[in-house]
């Protein structure tokens, strides 16, 4: 991690937000088919407890991980959670992600994101995005609900976006 990184985290709390809401999330999650996105080498799958079935994903297949490209799979219905921890901003057309996700997951499933704002560049030149709440709101316009959180000084400067969206 670059020294940018551990100063901003140090400043924002941001591991401290990331963990608690994946730790409280997960502790909802029993039984569930759970696919992780970008799972890299800090995987959420601590977290979860072992009822349910957890696949880690990476573009590059690496960590022992499935190789997934998160703008190209094309999966109907077969999870009932996705996990995209801190990896919108490295793919190149993050649009198309979302409506993958969201033809993956099965009816009912949830789509868990926590996504940089205010944070500096990192894993360059791979780091190609930041996306507002209002970025947010319109590609998950097709799912029946969702939920926004945010650790920053306030709504219009944040840090980090915790997002959960309901199919």
């Amino acid at each position: 991690m670059y020294i940018t990184q551990k100063l901003m985290h140090l400043i924002s709390g941001g591991w401290k937000y990331r963990n608690g809401k994946i730790d409280n999330f997960a502790s909802t999650c029993h039984t569930k088919r759970i696919l992780e996105i970008g799972s890299g080498t800090t995987s959420c799958k601590q977290f979860f407890d072992e009822s349910n079935e957890f696949v880690c994903s990476d573009y590059e297949g690496r960590h022992g991980h499935m190789k997934l490209d998160a703008a190209s799979f094309k999966v109907k219905e077969k999870f009932d959670v996705i996990l995209l921890m801190s990896v919108l901003e490295h793919v190149p057309d993050f649009w198309k992600v979302v409506p993958n996700c969201f033809n993956a997951l099965n009816n009912g499933g949830m789509l868990f994101i926590f996504s940089p704002m205010f944070y500096p560049l990192h894993n360059e030149p791979e780091d190609f995005w930041r996306i507002t709440v209002h970025g947010f709101k319109h590609l998950l316009k097709d799912f029946k609900s969702t939920e926004f959180d945010y650790k920053g000084f306030h709504k219009k400067i944040p840090f980090f976006y915790c997002v959960k969206a309901t199919k």
